[in-house]
């Protein structure tokens, strides 16, 4: 089980289960927030969004989707700048 705080979450998510898109949102909101102070782009929220899929269209588990989603935003060259 994965313990994700973050407001809009299950607050214990099986690890192997995938991620809604609401909950990609979330994820996406509080990474974006944390890490670069401000809201996502609704073009950033969409490629979050695509990070819940792997090559062949099937769904990813929720913690590679958490540490896809980590990765990107904390990576970016907005970040890495900041």
């Amino acid at each position: 089980m994965l313990d994700i705080p973050i407001a809009g979450l299950r607050s214990h998510v099986d690890a192997a289960a995938s991620v809604s898109e609401a909950e990609a949102d979330a994820v996406a909101a509080a990474l974006f927030d944390r890490l670069l102070q401000r809201d996502p782009s609704e073009t950033e929220l969409e490629a979050i969004r695509l990070l819940r899929t792997d090559d062949d269209g099937g769904e990813v588990s929720a913690r590679d989707f958490a540490k896809m989603a980590c990765v990107a935003v904390g990576t970016s060259t907005e970040f890495l700048f900041q």
